[in-house]
């Protein structure tokens, strides 16, 4: 029985749209969605990180949807959803029919891809304007081919062209008249003016379609239409927003972006993330699209074989070329998917020239494996408590983490406040979260954290007056200061509660957080209005052994050391289970402790080592969980140090 292609595509896409809608309305923000939904209550044409697009769509999404998860990322939702369609109007403009709705199959089963618009990232807009200045060029490119070709004297038959081998414009199209070459144009302009509101990686794929219209006579005759500049001038001019942003800001984003977040020196761990381009495609899929774009390379001589070359085979050389090279320590596996939905065009034709069905039903099997795998690890993500679960297949479970607690927990306590408190996060993300939660920007600042400037926001944050040149206005208001333990490395903390108090003297810790189902610590500080002095911290703790995940029975000792600045510790004791096993003896020297933190003031030090005796004989065998209860001498307690455990049989 032949497959109906159309009904296919139409199934799988409308499954993947309600998986996707579903997404977004139960996954809780990630930090960089919340700071885009930040700039757009902050209209600007261009900001430091990006263009201004996904701001000004977050800003759409919620001032129609609400201040909700889906509220924000409707609009991503209907540009990822359009981008199949965009591949299979491409395919079809190309080839055929089947071809198209084949190729659109290939887009929706791409991993990436079938997420694409689920989460509201500047990728999805650059995704779309992509595909959609492709099917522009090749619009263009037939209507350059039709004015090329020799005119017929009446009653003279017309033979196909070449493009395609001989299928371009063959029988299986319902209409043979080419496009209208002014549609075209618009079309054209709209998405370079989208490519270049949305990322500084649009660039490549400028290039990319630059360098394919160029490589042929047809293409290089549209230069000679008018129209076609126009187009070109719309996209130059989208650009004028980030070059005025970065002459009157000394290029800070051209920094970030190419000299700042960039080592330019190799490293294997790069390589390894480049080795794993094909696992994120489909291992037979990539194989595929490499073979494609070497098929068009053999093609060439035809307008349409040279574009696509250009437009999917430079962007995907580039990216692969420099990922050894580029940003390791942020995700970049994403940035070649525009290559691969393009060479996708081409694929399905090339399958059926070929006669290898066979290999296509590999392909598409295979790719829905894989999809149906990722699918499965994101609805899991979308769960409640799902964080560490995620954490084995390494997935960076503080993505997953839902805040909703610390959000309670801040809402308490600013309602026993004064109504002008500020809340004062301690970097962007927590900032840009707390804001969109409390809906009110105004009333959220951050500190000058290493994450700002990590991630290019700590500009933008000072043009706003929001980060630490903000706090001397602060100090005649009362604050509540929001700090993400975890968000720092252990080595790091007590040095960071040391700049805390500098900048805001007088802090009093009042809250410790643990959302439910993680292990992630929220502290909350109060201080008064025109209140100094010294700072009221938390205790500290880390626990040497056991390891986490360490199998265990018998007698087991438990091993680390505790502090608490200026009031010292009274007592640590070992939970398991969330129950006291075993009181730790504290007391023991540690000198590395000492030496590692000279500045800490906890009365006890250097002697603020500890050790337990914990009996697990009696407890039944599998998975548990151990942790550290601190008491500190003012009667305060904090439970630190969680770590999964396995219980076996001697």
């Amino acid at each position: 029985m032949t497959l109906n292609w159309r009904r296919t595509f139409l199934a799988l896409w409308a499954l993947e749209l309600a998986a996707r809608i579903w997404l977004a309305a139960t996954l809780p923000l990630f930090s960089d969605e919340a700071w885009y939904w930040l700039e757009g209550q902050h209209p600007a044409w261009a900001y430091s990180d990006l263009p201004g697009l996904t701001a000004w769509l977050a800003r759409l999404g919620t001032a129609v949807g609400g201040d909700t998860p889906l509220g924000l990322r409707w609009p991503f939702l209907l540009l990822g959803a359009a981008v199949p369609w965009l591949c299979m109007r491409a395919a079809r403009r190309w080839f055929d029919a089947t071809s198209g709705w084949q190729a659109g199959l290939l887009a929706l089963l791409i991993p990436l891809a079938s997420v694409l618009g689920a989460l509201a990232l500047p990728d999805v807009p650059l995704v779309f304007a992509s595909v959609l200045a492709f099917d522009a060029g090749l619009a263009l490119l037939a209507t350059a081919e039709a004015d090329s070709a020799p005119k017929l004297e009446k009653g003279e038959a017309a033979s196909p062209p070449a493009c395609g081998g001989g299928v371009g414009w063959g029988r299986e199209r319902r209409d043979t008249r080419p496009p209208e070459r002014a549609a075209a144009c618009l079309q054209l302009a709209v998405a370079l003016a989208l490519g270049a509101l949305c990322h500084y990686r649009f660039l490549i794929a400028l290039a990319g379609l630059a360098v394919g219209v160029l490589a042929s006579r047809e293409g290089r005759a549209l230069l000679r239409d008018p129209r076609v500049w126009a187009a070109l001038a719309v996209g130059a001019l989208a650009w004028l927003p980030l070059a005025w942003f970065n002459a009157h800001e000394h290029v800070a984003g051209l920094r970030f972006q190419f000299v700042e977040r960039q080592p330019w020196r190799f490293h294997l761990y790069g390589l390894k993330l480049q080795a794993l381009q094909p696992l994120l495609t489909g291992p037979l899929l990539y194989v595929a699209l490499l073979w494609a774009l070497w098929q068009a390379g053999k093609r060439r001589a035809d307008p349409r074989w040279a574009f696509v070359l250009g437009a999917a085979g430079l962007p995907l050389a580039v990216f692969l070329g420099l990922g050894p090279f580029a940003d390791i320590h942020r995700v970049s596996f994403h940035w070649p998917l525009s290559a691969c939905l393009l060479a996708c065009t081409p694929l399905s034709w090339l399958l059926r020239e070929q006669r290898w069905p066979r290999w296509r039903r590999w392909i598409f099997a295979s790719n829905g494996l894989l999809c149906t795998g990722l699918w499965a690890v994101a609805l899991w993500a979308s769960l409640p408590g799902a964080a560490p679960r995620l954490q084995p297949l390494g997935v960076d479970a503080a993505s997953f983490v839902r805040i909703d607690a610390l959000i309670a927990g801040v809402r308490e306590r600013l309602a026993a406040m004064p109504a002008d408190t500020a809340v004062v996060a301690d970097d962007f993300g927590l900032a840009a979260k707390l804001s969109f939660a409390l809906s009110d920007p105004a009333r959220v600042y951050s500190l000058d954290h290493r994450l700002d400037a990590k991630h290019g926001r700590a500009l933008q944050l000072a043009l706003w007056r929001r980060d630490e040149s903000a706090l001397p206005v602060l100090r005649t208001r009362p604050l509540l200061l929001v700090v993400d333990e975890d968000a720092l490395h252990l080595e790091a903390r007590e040095p960071w509660n040391r700049h805390l108090c500098d900048v805001l003297p007088g802090l009093r810790a009042v809250g410790d957080i643990v959302p439910q189902g993680t292990h992630r610590h929220f502290l909350l500080y109060r201080r008064d209005a025109h209140v100094a002095g010294a700072c009221d911290y938390p205790a500290l703790a880390f626990m040497r052994s056991p390891l986490p995940g360490a199998a265990l029975s018998g007698q087991v000792e438990v091993s680390g050391w505790a502090t608490q600045d200026f009031v010292g510790v009274a007592r640590v004791d070992v939970l398991l289970d969330g129950r006291i096993a075993a009181q730790a003896h504290y007391g023991i020297e540690d000198v590395e402790v000492r030496s590692r933190w000279p500045a800490s003031d906890d009365p006890a030090q250097p002697n603020v080592g500890f050790s337990a005796a914990l009996d697990l004989r009696g407890v039944a065998a599998g998975e548990h969980t151990m942790a550290l209860r601190v008491t500190g001498r003012d009667g305060r307690v904090r439970v630190l140090e969680r770590r999964a455990i396995r219980v076996q049989r001697p």
